[in-house]
């Protein structure tokens, strides 16, 4: 559902719960499953249904055979829902690892790592 301000010097204030979040965009676009929008005179209403409940793994030893691929028992939700330690270190998405789907990738071949991670899945 897309709103747009058909005024290129009118202003359209982004609330939330209706505190201002930006005074002034050009355009809105919600998407998803659960959205539904509705207006009374030029104030729009986005409403969206709580989804499905999260679950969350909180301190899982990922399996390996080759101390680069690391295997989830579930799918997280996306990478940025993973947390992950290295024998106490903390490494970061991106930088030091990527996921897809229910594997975790090292950037680098680490021969004596021991992965834990939380997620939520």
């Amino acid at each position: 559902m897309a709103f747009y301000n058909p005024m290129s010097s009118g202003a359209v204030t982004i609330k939330d719960g209706g505190i201002t979040l930006t005074p002034n965009v050009s355009s809105i676009d919600f998407e998803g499953s659960g959205v539904s929008g509705s207006n009374i005179g030029s104030d729009v209403t986005e409403t969206i249904s709580g989804g499905s409940s999260a679950n969350f793994s909180p301190g899982e030893i990922l399996t390996t055979s080759d101390q680069i691929n690391f295997t989830f028992a579930h799918t997280p939700v996306s990478i940025l829902s993973v947390w992950v330690k290295e024998t106490g270190q903390s490494i970061t998405n991106i930088t030091d690892f990527t996921v897809s789907g229910t594997i975790l990738t090292l950037t680098a071949i680490q021969p004596t790592w021991t992965i834990i991670a939380s997620y939520v899945y």
